[in-house]
């Protein structure tokens, strides 16, 4: 534990003396827990490494006429073939993935690249974010992306999907970016014109498509002591009236009124 402590928290290095202590510790307590054989020869190694690392090392032997030559060093990107030659290098990145013509021309605001539903939704994000034609434009449809792109279609069309869809992934790993994408592919007039979905469409045989309605709620941006904001509309307290005056007006707001009176879900 002290070795573990010194050497992850210490700005000091190790001396020598010190690690080949700490090295004989480790090797004595494994013989003494009868750990396995591989693991003492393992530490044994290490201590008999350190034991030795402050011996100066001996003068290299000439290199006799006959020795095999040295095997050529490969540098990143390379691959040895059958007659171990070298291969292509790697080209640069900035030629594999060209950036964006804004960022070439320093229009690039970091702001805007921050992807916000509820901006999208309230018809105030950039231009980028704000129409189905221009966010698929610029959207690379990863494989994770087309699967659940395939499934709303299918939702949506009436012909199978998943009715909810459970995004787990880290901080940043694109949940945002996947809502979105799922906002614009239902508020399309036509899939022809979204870049990249046709063909997804074709393959899980949607053809028809109709505009869908759409609730949005983003939890993050609203609180239960206050009402949340419906433009032209009545006060509303829960997430699902408020989703359901979205989708249906009074209608909707009339099938979860106990709901939203008692300010609890409808079950």
């Amino acid at each position: 534990m002290e070795a573990r402590n010194a050497t992850s928290h210490l700005s000091i290095p190790l001396q020598d003396d010190e690690a080949l202590r700490f090295l004989d510790a480790m090797h004595q307590l494994l013989k003494a827990v009868k750990a396995p054989t591989a693991e003492i020869a393992e530490i044994k190694k290490l201590y008999d490494s350190q034991r030795h690392s402050g011996m100066p090392a001996a003068p290299a032997a000439p290199a006799a006429e006959s020795a095999t030559p040295a095997r050529p060093t490969l540098s990143l990107g390379q691959k040895e073939d059958a007659e171990d030659k070298p291969g292509k290098a790697l080209r640069p990145w900035i030629e594999v993935a060209l950036p964006h013509p804004d960022v070439l021309a320093n229009r690039f605001k970091e702001a805007e690249f921050a992807a916000n539903l509820a901006a999208v939704d309230a018809g105030m994000a950039s231009e980028d974010y704000a129409t189905p034609e221009s966010f698929f434009r610029i959207t690379f449809l990863t494989e994770g992306l087309k699967r659940v792109l395939r499934g709303v279609l299918q939702r949506v069309a009436g012909s199978g999907g998943d009715p909810v869809i459970g995004l787990q992934t880290a901080f940043g790993g694109g949940e945002t970016h996947t809502m979105l994408a799922a906002y614009h592919l239902a508020n399309a007039p036509n899939l022809s014109v979204l870049e990249g979905v046709k063909p997804l469409a074709e393959a899980v045989g949607v053809m028809a498509w109709n505009r869908t309605k759409i609730a949005i709620f983003v939890g993050s941006s609203e609180g239960p002591d206050v009402s949340l904001k419906i433009e032209n509309g009545p006060k509303v307290y829960t997430p699902w009236g408020y989703i359901a005056w979205q989708l249906a007006g009074d209608a909707g707001l009339n099938l979860v009124a106990e709901a939203e009176a008692a300010r609890t879900n409808p079950g």
